[in-house]
């Protein structure tokens, strides 16, 4: 099954996303994939990548908060042998290790500054110049960058460069939050156990109405793959079942929105105060009640 396929979902929403992302995929054009944890952005970097004309070529995804700021460069750009302390080989980065093919840069928004000055230049000019060395050398990779952060607000705190905020959302793909496309939870929740079945190789349980109706009215702040791994835990603990049924599911669910008092509005969250963003807030599903930044501005 194809990246794309794997973009389950009948919701307006979702197919905005598969629209742009095929318009933009034939072409070079750098893209900026946003959206909260666990809604789909590696697949939809896949998804890029498989429908571009680099398919046949590599496919990296480099974790930008994941890399010590100290060897960042190194990593990334790649080294020459003696650049600093410790560097008794050539070491190529992942730039170099994705030519003619895609380059993801996750979570874009924690690259260091310096380095943003860098991956500027290197989009700009399609050049890469290794740390310790005098040397260009010319770079076909397409970069496809993602964060789950809002990069404008990063950029208006001077965190984040405003010159390669503009160059990497040329396109910007917004990828919904399963909460806002509730519709496709049953189509992802069957999908899911059938794929997990047959990994497992045992019988797919149908899942009952009762139970698709209560998956529907969760609020999933952990999204899709919050959603798939509820349904592969249920599905391993009741692997004699023949039909799931909402009781299976009750025990390992703890978001369902008739149980949220308050549920915040991006708006809302913005009025409680800078310290309390949005991403903070998903965090407390939602409820100004737990919120701990909430609590002190009370």
């Amino acid at each position: 099954m194809s990246a794309l396929d794997q973009l389950i979902g009948r919701s307006d929403s979702l197919r905005v996303v598969k629209s742009l992302l095929l318009q933009a995929a034939p072409t070079d054009i750098s893209i900026l994939i946003i959206g909260e944890s666990g809604t789909g952005k590696e697949l939809v970097a896949r998804s890029i990548h498989e429908n571009s004309a680099r398919r046949s070529g590599p496919l990296l995804f480099v974790n930008c908060g994941a890399i010590p700021q100290g060897i960042f460069e190194s990593e990334v750009f790649g080294h020459e042998r003696g650049s600093f302390t410790g560097a008794d080989r050539k070491r190529t980065g992942y730039f170099e290790q994705s030519q003619g093919g895609t380059l993801v840069l996750d979570e874009i928004g924690e690259m260091p500054l310096e380095s943003q000055a860098k991956l500027l230049r290197i989009l700009e000019s399609r050049e890469l110049m290794r740390v310790g060395s005098s040397k260009t050398l010319p770079l076909d990779v397409r970069v496809v960058a993602a964060t789950n952060v809002d990069l404008a607000n990063a950029v208006a705190r001077g965190e984040f460069r405003h010159d390669l905020y503009f160059r990497l959302k040329a396109v910007t793909l917004v990828i919904p939050p399963l909460r806002e496309r509730s519709d496709d939870i049953p189509l992802l929740a069957v999908q899911f156990a059938s794929e997990f079945a047959d990994r497992n190789r045992f019988a797919a349980p149908r899942i009952s109405e009762d139970a698709l109706t209560l998956l529907a009215k969760q609020y999933w702040p952990g999204n899709v793959r919050e959603l798939k791994n509820t349904v592969e835990t249920v599905l391993t603990l009741n692997r004699r079942a023949q039909v799931l049924t909402a009781e299976h599911f009750h025990p390992h669910l703890s978001t369902s929105r008739a149980f949220l008092p308050v549920l915040a509005s991006r708006e809302q969250h913005s009025q409680i105060g800078q310290g309390c963003c949005w991403q903070r807030c998903l965090k407390c599903a939602g409820k100004f009640a737990k919120c701990e930044v909430f609590l002190r501005r009370r």
